[in-house]
Order: structure tokens, then C-alpha cells, then sequence
């Protein structure tokens, strides 16, 4: 059945690239993010769940074109996005400048902690409320484009000057500001994927010069790339056991924390966490196929690319400036049109980026969902390349691929940190020309 051939494939393709990404001597690529969201997300809660979709033939051939798009998305771009390039221009941050982004960034972020315990009253209150109901109706699209903007501009030098602060080995007054958006998440966010790919990001920044066995440079000409040392392959696969341990012990604590329950009795074993973390938090498969049905029937209409070519400018309008401005965050459309109205207090649900990609194309939008998907990013991290201290923000970026599988591609944000990497590297960096040898 094509389900299982798609399974196959998408395994295999996780096997293919995790030993691409080591051979070029990486411990993470973004196409390991690729085929490990939609293992994730959509085959193995169908297998888990013993979903009755799995045997439909056009369902699961979209699903099938969706995996052969990222075979593509991964021959097309690169697997090296954490080596150091040498670029013909290297942009080096005004520190004193960056410094103050980041403590702006981090007072913002400490002032939403504070507001939020004033309104409950109390820090235990906090963590005894139901986020999820706070959360619903058209609190869900309240958030200011204005307001994002900025964020996502200051975020950019708040985690610039931290790779800096560690750097120069000041990590007191590193690992004290990357704490605040940790903290922040605890205290403000439904989602738990931000707050995985943070902690992920941290682990991996620290790590990633341990986990390379010394090597002999052949010629002082090598790049920096081929200079790198090789992957300690055993050490990699137990570190990562271990962190997707961790994770699922924090996604399944953190599940009742949205909900303002304490985690009593949890069972920690390893089989029984990920069977219940996929069964009880991933019906991507399930959603999909609704408006999969929904799309065919004609109940919802196509968008024939709206959805990842204008809805991310028509973004930046603020609402009070449009009074009748449509969702234009794909998930938050489809919710309205497939399940119910977002004003009815019911959540937002997500379908996945291959539902996004048949939700403007139909198949052929399953098949080239991924290449999109995965290149608007690259765009980015081949421009964050260009600037010094940029690893941990790379890194954050990367991690989120994984938050952003099970819902749309983040074509806002991408615009957003491609606009701000031009002006910070314009106005608050400092350019300096790479002599050839």
C-alpha cells in the first residue's frame, strides 16, 4: 500500500541523510528536520493509532509525493549549515550595539513574565491555570504584526550577543540571559516545541566541538570546512538517545502544565512516553486528511499559492488598520473553513506543511512543499552565514523547522529575519573584505 511504501521511504530517507550529514562532518541538518517532522507528525501516529486512513489510495499518494518532495528538498540545498564558510565578506557586529538589542529583548520578555503573574494573582497560580482556554477564540490572532516584527529583529541580536558572551567565555552572563526566553515559555506559552528547540540549540552549541575525533590538516589552503574534525558517531547516537529521552519525559510534564494539572503518577518509561506523546499529541494525520476530503469535495477551495506568496505581506497590515483583515496564518483559515469559528473558543487546529502544500496546488503542492519549505530557510542561513557569532541563532532557527512541519512554513518569519538581517548588517555591523591568499 502506498502508506507503507511512503513509511519505508521516509525512514530510509532519515537513514540517507543523517549519514550525509556525518559524512560532511555535521552532527544536524535541516533535512534531518525534514524527514524527521513527517515521520514524526504523520506516519507514526497513523501506525500508532492504526489510523482507518491508512488505506486510502489518494490520501496517502499526496502523503507519498509530500516524501519524494523532500528527497528533492534535500538534493537541492546544502547539508553543512553549521560549518564556518569563508566568505568574500564577513559582516562583525558593533558589540556595544548588540548588547543593548539583547537586554531590550530581555526586559520585554521579563515584563511578560511579571504582567502574567500579576494577573493570576501568584507564580503557583500561574501553573494551576488552563492555558489552553486562555488561549482560544480570537486571543489566538491578537498578537500585532508590529509587535512581532520588532521581536523577531531583537531576538536576532539577543542571540548574536550570546554567542558572543560565550565566545569570550563569559557564560555567567550568557547562560543567565538565555535563560529568559526559557523562563518566559514556562510561564506564557501553550506550545512546548519553542521551548525544545531553545534547550536543543543550547545542548548542540556546547556539544558540537566535542563530538568530533581529531583529524590531520593535509594543507593550511583547506577550508575550514574540510579542516573539520570527524564525527564521534557512538557518542552522537547516545547523546541523542538520552536527549530524545529528556524531551519526552518534558512534553508529556509540560502537557499537564497547559492544563493546569500536576504530573502525578507519570509512567517514564521510554516505550510507554513516546507511545503516548505521539498517540495523545500528534493527529496531524487525521487533520490532514479532513481537509484533504474537504479540498475534494469542494467545501474549501484552493489557494493556489496564496498561502506562501501573499498572506505573508498582507501580514504585515496591522488589523486596526484593516478592520476585516482575513487569517493569515494558514492554520487559523483552514480551522474556520474545515472545523469551526476561531471567535467560538475552540482551538486552532494544524495540518501539517504537506496539507498546506495540497491546500495550494493539490498534489503537485504536496510534491514541492518541501523544496519550499526547506529553501526559504536556506536563504536565510546562507545571509546569517555572513555574519560573525552566528551559530546559536542557526542553530534556534533550525530547531524550529521542527515546530513549523506540523503546521505551515513560516514564510512571514522568513521575510521578517530576511529583512532584519539586511539592516542589521547595513547599519549596526561592520564589513570587512576576506583578502585571497
Amino acid at each position: 500500500m502506498l502508506f507503507y511504501l511512503g513509511l519505508i521511504l521516509t525512514m530510509a530517507g532519515l537513514l540517507f541523510v543523517s549519514i550525509q550529514t556525518v559524512k560532511k562532518r555535521n552532527i544536524l541538518s535541516p533535512q534531518m528536520f525534514l524527514f524527521g517532522g513527517i515521520l514524526i507528525f504523520l506516519f507514526l501516529p497513523a501506525v500508532v493509532l492504526e489510523s482507518k486512513y491508512i488505506k486510502e489510495t489518494d490520501y496517502n499518494a499526496a502523503i507519498l509525493l509530500g516524501v519524494i518532495g523532500c528527497y528533492i528538498a534535500s538534493w537541492l540545498f546544502p547539508y553543512n549549515i553549521l560549518d564556518q564558510d569563508n566568505p568574500t565578506e564577513i559582516f562583525i557586529p558593533k558589540i556595544y550595539i548588540f548588547r543593548i538589542g539583547a537586554y531590550i529583548y530581555a526586559l520585554y520578555l521579563l515584563s511578560q513574565i511579571l504582567s502574567t503573574i500579576l494577573l493570576h494573582g501568584s507564580i503557583a497560580a500561574v501553573f494551576a491555570t488552563n492555558r489552553i482556554d486562555n488561549y482560544l477564540g480570537e486571543n489566538i490572532i491578537s498578537a500585532s504584526p508590529v509587535n512581532r516584527a520588532l521581536s523577531e529583529g531583537l531576538k536576532i541580536f539577543f542571540y548574536c550577543y550570546i554567542a558572543y558572551l560565550f565566545s569570550k567565555r563569559r557564560y555567567v552572563e550568557g547562560v543567565f540571559l538565555y535563560a529568559v526566553p526559557m523562563i518566559h515559555h514556562r510561564f506564557t506559552a501553550v506550545t512546548r516545541y519553542d521551548f525544545v528547540a531553545m534547550a536543543g540549540a543550547l545542548v548542540i552549541y556546547f556539544l558540537d566541538s566535542r563530538l568530533y575525533k581529531k583529524t590531520k590538516i593535509v594543507s593550511n589552503k583547506d577550508t575550514i570546512s574540510d579542516r573539520k574534525k570527524k564525527v564521534k558517531l557512538l557518542k552522537l547516537i547516545l547523546i541523542g538517545i538520552a536527549c530524545v529521552y529528556l524531551t519526552l519525559i518534558f512534553m508529556r510534564v509540560s502537557n499537564f502544565t497547559r492544563y493546569g494539572k500536576k504530573a502525578v503518577g507519570l509512567d517514564i518509561s521510554f516505550i510507554k512516553l513516546l507511545r503516548t506523546t505521539i498517540s495523545n499529541d500528534s493527529l496531524y494525520y487525521e487533520y490532514f486528511h479532513h481537509l484533504f476530503t474537504s479540498l475534494q469535495r469542494g467545501d474549501v477551495g484552493y489557494e493556489y499559492g496564496k498561502s506562501w506568496f501573499i498572506y505573508p505581506l498582507v501580514n504585515f497590515i496591522p488589523r486596526s488598520l484593516w478592520l476585516n483583515k482575513p487569517y493569515t496564518a494558514f492554520s487559523a483559515r483552514m480551522t474556520d473553513q474545515v472545523y469551526w469559528k476561531l471567535t467560538s473558543g475552540n482551538p486552532v487546529v494544524t495540518f501539517s506543511i504537506l496539507g498546506e502544500g495540497y491546500a495550494q496546488f493539490g498534489f503537485l503542492g504536496c510534491l514541492i512543499c518541501p523544496i519550499i519549505f526547506l529553501g526559504s530557510r536556506w536563504i536565510n542561513f546562507k545571509n546569517l552565514k555572513k555574519m560573525q557569532y552566528n551559530r546559536l541563532y542557526i542553530l534556534i532557527v533550525m530547531f524550529s523547522l521542527l515546530t513549523y512541519m506540523r503546521s505551515e512554513a513560516p514564510m512571514f518569519y522568513v521575510l521578517l529575519d530576511f529583512i532584519w538581517i539586511i539592516i542589521i548588517q547595513k547599519f549596526f555591523m561592520k564589513s570587512r573584505r576576506r583578502k585571497d591568499d
